[in-house]
C-alpha cells in the first residue's frame, strides 16, 4: 500500500475493522431475512392481535435500521475505503445515515414501550384495552411515534458538516480529502446552541427514560404474567382469546427483555458521550462503542429467534412459509414443464397437420389435372363430331 493510499484510509479502530468485517455482515444478514419472515408471519395471520401492530411496526424500523448502519461498515474493507468517490458520498452522508439510524432505533424503543403497556393494559384491563386500542388508535399513535421521533433526531443533521481539506502525506505530496467539522459557535450560533442543547437534553429523552420505562414495563407485565398463568392452571374453563392474550404477553416479554439488555451498554455510552466537555474522546471509548453498537445490531437481529423459541404459533407460520415458497416453486417448475411439454406435442401435430394438407392439396392438384383433361378431350371429340355431321 502507497504512503498515499495509506494517508487516504480513514482512521478507525482496529475493533471497529474487525466487526465490519467478520461479524457484521453474518449479523446484517441474519437480521434482514429474519425480520423479513417476521413481516410475512405477522401479516399471514389469520387473527390479528393489536399487539402485532406495534411488532410490525417494530420489525420495519429494525429493517431500516440495518440499511441506515450499512455504509458505515462498509468503509471497514480497505477495497471500499480506497475508492475515493465512495469516501467522499461516506463522508457527504455519513450524518443524514447517522441521523436515520438514530431516527429508527429511537422509534423502536418507543413502540417496543407502546407495545408493553398495551400488552400491560390487556392482561390487567381488558375491557379498557378494547375500548381504547382501536385500529385507527394504533395507526395514528405509530404513525406519531415516527415523526416525534424523526424531530427528537434532527440535531444530528447538523452536528457535523462534510468538508474538503488539503493535507500532507507521508511522502511530502498533498492529497485533498472529506472530512467532517463540527458545527462553529461564531459562524453558526443559532445552529450551534441548538445542538448543544440538544446534545445535554435528547439523549434521556431517547435513551434513559425510555429504557427505565421498559424495565419497569417489562418487569411488571412479567409479574402478571405468571399471576395469570397460575390462574390459568388452577381453572378449567378458561378463555380461549385469553389463552391467546397470553401467549402474546409471553412473545412480548421476551422481545422486550432482549431489547433492554442490548440497548442498555449503548445508552450508558451515548448519556457518557453527551455528558463529555472536550472533543477528544479515550481509544477505549471507541472500541466501546463498536462493541455496543453491534451489539445493538444484534439485538434487533436476534429477535426472530426470539420469536421462534417463545411462540409455536409463530413457528408454524413460519414454516407454512416456507412450505409454500417451495411448493410454488415446485409447481411453477411443473408447470413449466407441462408447458414445453405441449408446446412440443402442439408443434409435433402442427406438423403432422401441415404434412397431411399439403398431400391433401396435392391429391386434389392432380385430380383437377386429370378432369380438365378429360374436359379438353370431351369438347374435342364433340368438335370433331359436329364437323362430321355438317359434311
Amino acid at each position: 500500500m502507497s504512503c498515499e493510499e495509506e494517508s487516504y484510509l480513514p482512521q478507525v479502530s482496529q475493533a471497529t475493522v474487525i466487526i465490519g468485517r467478520f461479524v457484521f455482515p453474518f449479523v446484517f444478514i441474519m437480521g434482514v431475512i429474519g425480520n423479513i419472515l417476521i413481516l410475512l408471519a405477522l401479516r399471514a395471520a389469520a387473527v390479528s392481535t393489536k399487539a402485532s401492530y406495534f411488532l410490525i411496526a417494530m420489525a420495519v424500523a429494525d429493517l431500516c435500521f440495518f440499511f441506515s448502519v450499512l455504509p458505515n461498515h462498509i468503509i471497514s474493507f480497505p477495497s471500499v475505503a480506497l475508492q475515493k468517490s465512495y469516501v467522499a458520498f461516506y463522508i457527504r452522508s455519513k450524518m443524514t445515515f447517522t441521523a436515520m439510524a438514530n431516527w429508527f432505533s429511537v422509534a423502536s424503543i418507543w413502540l417496543a414501550i407502546a407495545v408493553t403497556f398495551e400488552r400491560l393494559v390487556a392482561i390487567r384491563k381488558p375491557l379498557h384495552a378494547k375500548l381504547f386500542f382501536r385500529k385507527w388508535h394504533l395507526t395514528v399513535l405509530i404513525g406519531s411515534i415516527y415523526a416525534i421521533s424523526l424531530l427528537v433526531v434532527a440535531y444530528n443533521f447538523f452536528w457535523f458538516y462534510p468538508a474538503e481539506i488539503t493535507i500532507t502525506t507521508k511522502c511530502n505530496s498533498t492529497l485533498s480529502i472529506w472530512t467532517l467539522r463540527a458545527v462553529n459557535r461564531t459562524v453558526q450560533p443559532t445552529l450551534y446552541e441548538y445542538v448543544s442543547t440538544s446534545l445535554k437534553i435528547i439523549p434521556h429523552i431517547s435513551l434513559t427514560i425510555p429504557l427505565v420505562m421498559l424495565t419497569v414495563l417489562n418487569s411488571a407485565l412479567f409479574y402478571y404474567l405468571r399471576q395469570a398463568h397460575k390462574m390459568s392452571l388452577t381453572m378449567t374453563g378458561i378463555n380461549q382469546s385469553r389463552m391467546v392474550e397470553l401467549r402474546v404477553a409471553l412473545v412480548v416479554v421476551s422481545i422486550i427483555g432482549t431489547f433492554v439488555v442490548c440497548q442498555t451498554p449503548s445508552g450508558i455510552l451515548y448519556i457518557w458521550d453527551a455528558m463529555q466537555t472536550q472533543n477528544r474522546r479515550p481509544l477505549w471509548f471507541y472500541t466501546a462503542v463498536s462493541v455496543s453498537n453491534i451489539l445493538v445490531v444484534f439485538g434487533k437481529a436476534f429477535n426472530f429467534v426470539v420469536y421462534c423459541a417463545s411462540s409455536s404459533s409463530f413457528r408454524k407460520k413460519v414454516q407454512r412459509l416456507l412450505l409454500l415458497r417451495t411448493s410454488s416453486k415446485y409447481l411453477c417448475t411443473n408447470s413449466n414443464r407441462r408447458r414445453q411439454s405441449n408446446n412440443t406435442t402442439i408443434s409435433q401435430l402442427d406438423t403432422e397437420h401441415e404434412s397431411i394438407l399439403q398431400e391433401k392439396m396435392q391429391r386434389n392438384r392432380m385430380t383437377n389435372s386429370v378432369e380438365l383433361k378429360r374436359m379438353q378431350h370431351g369438347a374435342v371429340s364433340r368438335s370433331e363430331e359436329s364437323q362430321n355431321a355438317w359434311h
